[in-house]
């Protein structure tokens, strides 16, 4: 009787150790699940918008934002990381398989951007903003954009 209590005891600690480790896991890492829009005022992306969905499986996905934007019908997911710096500040990097890294630090306290863009045969500082995105909207985005799609100018008679 008392080996059964024993394996109910292991089980209770090993699902508290996941349990410890995931909240340990979504602390350490300040990115996962969040969406983020980055606005590039420096860099070879001067002047675009790009939205990054960071999802809780270390994969990203991201779009341009904006008039003449097309979602990509595949989008891609490469892994990435994400680290905090300090209580302000964390890191995140990715490699696209394109070739392009991305690795940058996000500055909550002015909602800044810096870091650097690079492939095996160009390196770029950029800078710009960024502002964390929430479900509601996203989904008010897009129906912005859908109603923006579907009008159109009314002939006046």
């Amino acid at each position: 009787m008392a080996a059964a209590g024993a394996g109910d005891d292991r089980k209770g600690m090993r699902k508290a150790m996941q349990d410890l480790h995931a909240a340990f896991e979504n602390s350490y890492a300040p990115l996962r699940g969040k969406t983020i829009r980055l606005t590039w005022t420096d860099g070879p992306t001067k002047g675009e918008t790009h939205e990054h969905h960071f999802h809780q499986d270390s994969t990203v996905e991201w779009h341009s934002v904006g008039e003449g934007s097309k979602a990509s019908s595949h989008p891609e997911r490469p892994r990435f990381a994400d680290f905090p710096i300090g209580a302000d500040a964390c890191m995140f990097s990715y490699l696209s398989k394109s070739g392009f890294t991305l690795t940058a630090v996000l500055r909550f306290q002015d909602q800044s951007v810096v870091g650097f863009a690079s492939n095996e045969s160009s390196w770029f500082p950029v800078k710009g903003t960024f502002e964390m995105r929430s479900a509601i909207g996203r989904r008010m985005e897009a129906l912005r954009s859908s109603l923006r799609a579907t009008s159109s100018p009314r002939a006046t008679s």
